[in-house]
Order: C-alpha cells, then sequence, then structure tokens
C-alpha cells in the first residue's frame, strides 16, 4: 500500500501506474524495445525523469559507468517502482555529487 501511496503522490496525473508496471515487467523480459519511448514517457515527470534518465544512461554502458564512477568515486543506484525509497536514494545521492553528475552532463550533452 505505502509503494502505490507514494508512486501515486511522485507521478501524480503525469505517469499510469499500470505503465510503470509494464515497464517493469517489460524490462524483467528483455522485451523493452523502445528505449525512446520510455525515455520520453520519463521527461514527462520533469526532474525526477531527467535524474531518472541520466542515471539510466550512466549505468547501460560499462564505459560510460566507469567514467562517472572515476568523476565521483562511486555509483549511483537507479530508482525501481517497487522500492519507493528508492527515488529518494538515487535523488540524494544526485545532490551529493551534484557537480560531479553536472561535468557528466556536459560531457554527454549530445546523448541525453
Amino acid at each position: 500500500m505505502l509503494t502505490s501511496t507514494v508512486q501515486a503522490f511522485l507521478f501524480l496525473d503525469l505517469v499510469d501506474i499500470e505503465e510503470l508496471e509494464s515497464y517493469d515487467e517489460e524490462e524483467a523480459n528483455r522485451e523493452l524495445t523502445d528505449k525512446e519511448a520510455k525515455k520520453a514517457k520519463f521527461k514527462l515527470l520533469g526532474p525526477l525523469g531527467k535524474a531518472h534518465n541520466i542515471v539510466v544512461h550512466m549505468r547501460s554502458s560499462s564505459g560510460r559507468a566507469e567514467q562517472f564512477k572515476k568523476l565521483a568515486g562511486r555509483m549511483i543506484l537507479i530508482d525501481n517502482r517497487t522500492r519507493w525509497n528508492s527515488w529518494r536514494n538515487m535523488l540524494e545521492v544526485l545532490l551529493k555529487e551534484k557537480a560531479h553528475v553536472d561535468k557528466y552532463c556536459e560531457d554527454f550533452e549530445h546523448e541525453l
């Protein structure tokens, strides 16, 4: 119940919870093929979506992940629909490592 309450608060009128659940199922089954559509949908979440897309970009390549680790000395955990506090954890690290995240975004501006 708590997870759905937090999701309703975070995503109010922006993204349908069932759609997020379908993304999780598609990812678990390795069926998610249209990454650009998913990225565009998360952009609708404003700053939350932007943070999500940055971390997804960072973690989707071992080279980019390693580059960020060299900058910040750590990786950023990605949000997860079933762990409601994962959004808070992700945002906390993004804020703590803001200077390194800004540098990363500068380096990959054309891809983000």
